[in-house]
This record gives C-alpha cells, sequence and structure tokens, in this order.
C-alpha cells in the first residue's frame, strides 16, 4: 500500500511539472491573462488531485449513476469544510453567490480556481502545511499535502505559476460533480463506462444565457481531453492491478495507469 500511494503521488508531481512548463512555454506574454484551455484545465485537474489525495474516509461520499446501462458508484471527496477552515471571508461569500455551483462540490472546485485567478495557491498551500492540525482531522497520513517531498515540488511549480495572470471561469454547474481526471490522478477511482461530455453534463442547471450553456459544454470537452492526454502520457504502461492493487478491471482508460522507475 505504501508503494502504491509513493507511485501515485511522484505521478501527481511529474503531471503537474510538465503541465506547468507546457503553460508557460505556451504564454507569450505574462501580462495578458491566462484562460480555460486544455493545458490550464490539466493543471486544474493535477492540483484538484492533491487536495483529494488520501482525504479521510468521512469526507467521501459515494454517489450512484447510471451510465450506458450500468450502475456504479462514484466517490464525491468533498472538501468544503476543509476550506471554509482556510480561506477567506471574501471568497467564501462570493462562492456562496454563486449562480451554478449549487453543492460543497461545486464550492470547492470552483475554490481552487479562485484561488488561482487571484495568485494565492502557494499561500493557502503553505498556510495547510502549517496547521498539522487540520492535517490530520483531514488527510491519511501517507497523503499528497503531509509528504514534505512531493509539497517541494508542489511548492516550485506553484511559484513559478505565480508569475501567471490566470482569469478562469469559476461560476459554471459543471463544476457541481467531479470529473474523472483529478479522481483517477489522485488513485481513488476510474470509470468502467466511457464518460461522454452528454453524460457527464446530464443532470446539470443550464438553465440560463446561452453563454452560460457554452462555457458548460466547453468545460466538459476539455475535461475529456484531459483524461485522454494523462492517460497516454506516460512512456511506460502498467496494469491496474501493478498500481493500484487487486484485479484488473477492463476500462475506456485502461492505459491510465503508469510506473516509475
Amino acid at each position: 500500500m505504501k508503494e502504491r500511494e509513493s507511485k501515485i503521488k511522484r505521478y501527481i508531481c511529474v503531471q503537474l511539472e510538465e503541465v506547468t512548463t507546457e503553460l508557460l512555454e505556451s504564454v507569450t506574454d505574462k501580462s495578458s491573462p491566462v484562460g480555460l484551455n486544455v493545458i490550464t484545465t490539466e493543471l486544474i485537474s493535477c492540483l484538484e488531485a492533491v487536495f483529494v489525495h488520501k482525504l479521510r474516509d468521512s469526507f467521501i461520499d459515494k454517489v450512484a449513476y447510471v451510465l450506458t446501462g450500468e450502475v456504479f458508484k462514484q466517490p464525491e471527496p468533498n472538501l468544503w469544510t476543509l476550506i471554509l477552515s482556510i480561506s477567506h471571508k471574501h471568497q467564501v461569500i462570493a462562492l456562496n453567490e454563486s449562480d451554478y455551483i449549487t453543492t460543497d462540490i461545486g464550492r470547492s472546485r470552483s475554490w481552487i480556481r479562485l484561488v488561482l485567478n487571484e495568485g494565492l495557491m502557494g499561500s493557502f498551500v503553505e498556510s495547510l502545511r502549517r496547521d498539522s492540525r487540520l492535517l490530520n482531522q483531514f488527510y491519511e497520513k501517507d497523503a499528497f499535502l503531509k509528504d514534505s517531498d512531493c509539497c517541494l515540488r508542489l511548492r516550485k511549480q506553484l511559484a513559478l505559476l505565480a508569475e501567471l495572470y490566470f482569469d478562469l471561469p469559476i461560476n459554471s454547474s459543471l463544476l457541481n460533480k467531479w470529473t474523472p481526471a483529478p479522481l483517477s490522478l489522485a488513485g481513488i477511482w476510474v470509470p468502467s463506462a466511457p464518460i461522454t461530455p452528454e453524460a457527464v453534463v446530464q443532470g446539470c442547471d443550464v438553465a440560463g444565457t446561452i453563454s452560460c450553456e457554452q462555457s458548460i459544454a466547453t468545460n466538459s470537452e476539455l475535461e475529456n481531453i484531459v483524461f485522454d492526454r494523462i492517460a497516454k502520457s506516460s512512456p511506460k504502461q502498467s496494469t491496474p492491478s501493478s498500481l493500484f492493487g487487486g484485479s484488473p478491471k477492463p476500462t475506456p482508460f485502461g492505459s491510465f495507469y503508469h510506473t516509475f522507475e
């Protein structure tokens, strides 16, 4: 189990370092806002994985979904109680007043984007790292955020990202549920049925302006592209059993699991 979690944490670090490098190389003018695209969506998935990795079971719900006729239970990590403990008051107010954010999961995912926009992600990670009481309350002992080496690598990437000006949308109903990429990166869950943009959006509140509907569709498409990019990114592959333990299960994302030497 310890080796499994070490591999997962190293993989998150590698993904974060690669996407940070790619993002910095793609930005020609650091004074211009960096909006939502495939690269920033992958960055967000990495940061979400950091926060949900080895979150205690008491903060993870299991929600049943039906896709392509198959019923399965997707873990739904809930970071909102933790976020309330470390956030600024104006952030909490802004997230609670969002038109399309209706769940604690949505507020949690929106918070990560808001903090990136404000250039404060590094500060919040440092604040959380200094609070051993909070870390112990919310995370298992082998969590990413309790790993000094992983957090050092994380801090280096956040320092580089602090040079950029992010302008990411934070008010989308798509954020009310988790998508596969961060959950898979964190080793929590991999879907056994294909996840399509239509399936992800299903059940969301898309009533509203045309621009909001377009934003939801764009987010859904980007997150599916990101999941595919992550699944193909490592040169050496392994099966779910070799990385996560247990018997391998056939999935449309079977190449997602990797090892590092």
